[in-house]
């Protein structure tokens, strides 16, 4: 099909409330000061930090100003800690060699809260969002000068994440989203190299690959990227009909791996398996949410039901087994 035109406030203005609102309440933040999981305690990376668009999102969408408050203290927490240089300390275990990844990942989220905040007309005008807009104003000048290092990043960047298409597509929303929030041409034009690189690595099978094979959970992650990416593409793009294609045939392939429950099968997966990889000690699971929200994204964009449908009993088994779960623990 032609690549459709719509804006990312389009598709999340159709997608149900309660996908978006279960999101928000999977963010682990210190409501007081924005500090995100394991940064609680001890500033670990300010990757951790990338949870600022989803209450910034569905609070503006329901008119929520505490939930905004809270988006935007969890960027604040992150730039109270930049380095001189535009950079972030990083503690994690890959050390200097993962900051500029570890602060692409923050970039994501950040230019994504921009750019949702200065397209909603009511957070723009609302006399209720005055203080919320001049926090969020005076967030442009630290980000970019982190913005600036993160261009000279590029090449370490490209070296280190090749065989992660995931971090490819990251790396092509930080570039893009933030450079187009602080108008950078520099910066969008690195990002849309991001995401060719990205493209060009897609199987003809139509995953995106990890480590030299498929992950179905990743490649959901993969595809939540590729589609904030498609609904923030200036419309003149020449980006758009590529990406749109490789997102077509990405989620033609995703479509064989759900189980009948909803469940999201990982047989022969390279990252997320039996025995797999692990991430400061805890093991790495099925990362479910951003496949779902990628599914209702390309279900509002195509029309498609079958994908809607298959979005709708992933996130219905998902949500089941969180609440089975929180039952357990509450009754220890």
């Amino acid at each position: 099909m032609a690549a459709p035109t719509a804006s990312e406030w389009d598709v999340l203005a159709a997608i149900d409330p309660g996908l978006l609102n279960f999101q928000v309440q999977l963010v682990d933040v210190d409501r007081r000061n924005g500090a995100i999981n394991e940064n609680r305690d001890i500033f670990i990376s300010v990757g951790m930090q990338r949870h600022s668009s989803k209450p910034i999102a569905y609070g503006i969408l329901t008119k929520n100003t505490g939930l905004i408050d809270t988006g935007i203290k969890i960027l604040e927490y992150a730039f109270a800690r930049q380095s001189a240089d535009g950079s972030f300390p990083s503690f994690l275990p890959e050390g200097a060699e993962g900051i500029p990844r570890s602060v692409s990942f923050f970039f994501q989220d950040l230019g994504r809260s921009f750019l949702l905040a200065q397209n909603s007309s009511w957070f723009q005008s609302s006399s209720q969002t005055k203080g919320l807009r001049d926090r969020m104003n005076k967030l442009i000048p630290p980000a970019t000068k982190s913005l600036h290092w993160l261009i000279s990043q590029e090449g370490t960047l490209k070296k280190h994440d090749r065989s992660a298409t995931n971090r490819l597509f990251f790396h092509a929303l930080a570039y893009y989203l933030v450079g187009k929030a602080t108008r950078r041409p520099d910066a969008i034009k690195i990002g849309e190299n991001f995401a060719r690189m990205a493209l060009k690595q897609q199987s003809k099978e139509g995953f995106f690959p990890e480590n030299r094979g498929y992950d179905t959970s990743y490649n959901g992650v993969s595809l939540q990227q590729a589609l904030i990416l498609y609904t923030n593409l200036d419309a003149n793009s020449s980006l758009r009909q590529d990406l749109w294609q490789g997102i077509e045939r990405s989620v033609a392939w995703q479509k064989n791996f759900f189980l009948p429950s909803g469940e999201l099968a990982t047989t022969g997966n390279t990252r997320i398996r039996t025995g797999g990889e692990r991430f400061l000690r805890r093991k790495k699971t099925v990362d479910y949410v951003p496949l779902i929200v990628a599914f209702n994204y390309y279900s509002k964009l195509s029309g498609d039901s079958t994908v809607q449908m298959l979005a709708d009993r992933t996130f219905a088994f998902y949500r089941e087994s969180k609440e089975r779960t929180t039952r357990r623990e509450r009754e220890r």
